[in-house]
């Protein structure tokens, strides 16, 4: 797909470069993999000369202490250069927010321990990636839908938790230095935007944990845009000359433009796109943009 502008967009940066070896570490949700599947099929299409070697490092049913654990047989054995890390979901422990044990003796100290837990050992894991010479990605928990009305087990607390996670990474990123996606807020206003028509809508799946296409969707859709990515396949920018349009333009090349001094120029070049019926129509093409 070719686009065709007059103006240039913000500046872009690429994450990964030629012999980088990247590791998304965490849970069931890493290990699904859709999400960071998405940014690799990215990586393919934007740019397939560049050698990138991604890694799943994913284990259901993790927690930032198992992480660390495992650290050296299976996530540093891939030699990264970069590890990307998400994890949460289980560290909150869910069932302590199950609507049965909400009187409980002690249940938000319970609470509060598992959270207090998850917060040592993620710098501790921080720390030991960072000993080992290698580029870290933190990434804020992906959200538990607590406000779908769907027919499931809602244990109400539990994205309250994550939230509390999820500013201490970002606290973390601010702390090392690092790169943090944050998924909460996003992912909150989609939902939020899915259940103004349907009370029982989610992107996530029916036991409120695991994203479903659309959450890993916009959850890949997300980092690329937090990390700057380029999000045009091509562009082009016609100026008055070949070399000052091929200069300005990204992902073609541009031969033989000539201009007609007769003709006043058109603010937007069109182009024949086909459409998923077949049907070809003249109109501007356009891509996903962040």
């Amino acid at each position: 797909m070719i686009i065709l502008l007059l103006a240039f967009h913000a500046a872009t940066a690429q994450t990964f470069k030629s012999g980088d070896r990247v590791v998304f570490s965490g849970n069931s949700i890493t290990h699904n993999g859709d999400y960071w599947h998405n940014i690799a099929l990215y990586y393919a299409t934007r740019y397939p000369k560049t050698d990138v070697k991604f890694f799943n490092g994913g284990i259901s049913g993790d927690v930032a202490s198992g992480m660390i654990r495992r650290l050296n047989d299976d996530i540093l054995l891939h030699k990264p250069t970069h590890v990307v890390v998400m994890i949460g979901m289980n560290d909150v422990n869910r069932p302590l927010y199950d609507v049965k044990r909400k009187d409980e003796p002690g249940i938000r100290e319970k609470q509060q321990e598992a959270i207090s837990a998850y917060k040592t050992n993620v710098d501790s894991l921080v720390q030991l990636l960072l000993a080992a010479k290698v580029k870290v990605i933190l990434q804020t928990p992906s959200i538990y839908d607590q406000t779908s009305k769907m027919a499931s087990n809602n244990q109400v607390g539990v994205n309250d938790a994550l939230a509390e996670c999820g500013v201490f990474i970002k606290s973390l990123g601010k702390k090392y230095n690092l790169p943090v996606v944050d998924y909460q807020a996003m992912m909150l206003e989609a939902n939020k935007l899915a259940q103004t028509t349907d009370s029982t809508a989610t992107i996530v799946s029916k036991d409120r944990v695991h994203p479903a296409g659309p959450g890993h969707l916009l959850m890949g859709w997300d980092w690329l845009k937090t990390m700057k990515s380029e999000p045009f396949v091509s562009y082009m920018v016609i100026d008055r000359t070949t070399a000052s349009s091929q200069a300005k333009s990204k992902f073609c090349k541009i031969t033989g433009l000539k201009r007609d001094k007769r003709k006043s120029a058109s603010p937007c070049l069109r182009m024949p796109c086909r459409s998923l019926s077949g049907k070809t129509s003249c109109q501007p093409c356009n891509s996903l943009r962040w």
